[in-house]
């Protein structure tokens, strides 16, 4: 699952500078603060992430809106990173790609590091580490107002079940143009028409890559050429029809793989879901709190906690009573291949 973001909106009148004449003071503007907290790092190796204590609602005072910056009816927004050290202290900050200006990035670090509450990460043993909680603070002259927010970050499209079935084994090259010569890729080969009973565009889009770009063009090129035919009626042949398709490169050598079901096989818990939630509180002082489960191909169980459950010594005991008591049976993808599957526990 990649990035996870928690989000706290806080807007307020922020006051005017100390020591100046009162008639310009009245011609400048009200100036808004807007923060929102998230995302935290998500490394693999941390059984909590670090985050952010309570609302936000106290982080900002009057001063934080740069008197300059709003002087001259000044907008902006500051995206900035804080590290979090293992007492949940700021021991840096720096400004992210999407900042309208250094002036603002200042600005956010500066009440970042003065009024900003965090709890510390814990490492994947339980002991305090290092991490960093991403910060978005706007500055505008509105409270409703908003820039525009961060693009997410990329996700694989869900597969989808197959309208066209394979007619032709495709030609697969027997050299790869590269110098790689074994690899993995899964693509998705797509016979459309822009009317019905125009001529047919084939397109191939790799979902997940070989790691050779040269090997992932010559499987597409491939597939493109061979045959298909659909597998239900419609006003045209081929409009709007895919396959799912994995190849595999072995030794000079490509072997394809069609799907054995249209849709992921999720893993099977003993005691069904209920199981996962049953042992994620296993302490009567836990508070409500948030609970990654990751469930291995390995049959191994990886646990984050993504809203500390109280305490470290309660999340510490949270995660070592769900790998000690949860049994499963692995998740499959549709070419029947073991994939880990990620359940959120929310007490």
């Amino acid at each position: 699952m990649g990035l996870l973001r928690y989000s706290h909106l806080l807007a307020f009148l922020t006051g005017g500078a100390a020591l100046i004449p009162a008639a310009a003071s009245a011609q400048i503007p009200t100036g808004y603060i807007s923060i929102e907290i998230g995302p935290s790092e998500d490394r693999p190796d941390l059984l909590r992430i670090a985050s952010a204590i309570g609302d936000g609602k106290n982080w900002a005072i009057n001063d934080d809106y740069p008197f300059e910056a709003r002087a001259a009816a000044e907008v902006g927004r500051a995206y900035i990173r804080a590290s979090i050290d293992t007492q949940g202290q700021v021991s840096d900050c720096i400004g992210l790609e999407g900042s309208t200006s250094a002036r603002f990035v200042e600005a956010a670090c500066r009440l970042v590091q003065r009024r900003g509450r965090f709890r510390h990460a814990l490492s994947s043993a339980g002991e305090p580490t290092p991490s960093y909680v991403d910060v978005d603070v706007y500055f505008s002259f509105s409270p409703g107002d908003r820039l525009a927010p961060m693009p997410p970050p990329p996700t694989t499209p869900p597969y989808r079940g197959s309208t066209l079935r394979l007619v032709s084994k495709p030609n697969w090259p027997t050299r790869p143009p590269s110098g790689k010569s074994d690899g993995e890729a899964v693509l998705a080969m797509s016979i459309d028409a822009a009317t019905p009973g125009s001529p047919e565009r084939r397109f191939c889009k790799v979902y997940e890559s070989s790691g050779d770009a040269a090997l992932d063009q010559a499987t597409c090129e491939a597939a493109k050429m061979a045959r298909y035919e659909p597998t239900d009626a419609g006003p045209s042949p081929y409009f709007g029809r895919w396959i799912d398709m994995l190849v595999r490169w072995d030794r000079r050598k490509a072997r394809h793989r069609l799907p054995i079901r249209s849709a992921p096989l999720n893993a099977a818990i003993e005691g069904g879901y209920e199981a996962l939630r049953a042992e994620v509180r296993p302490s009567p002082q836990a508070e409500p709190g948030d609970v990654l489960v990751t469930l291995g191909i390995d049959g191994q169980i990886t646990c984050r906690i993504t809203e500390t459950l109280g305490s470290d010594a309660i999340d510490r005991a949270t995660c070592a009573s769900l790998r000690s008591k949860i049994r499963f049976t692995p998740g499959e993808d549709i070419f029947g291949r073991k994939v880990p599957n990620t359940f959120s526990v929310r007490y």
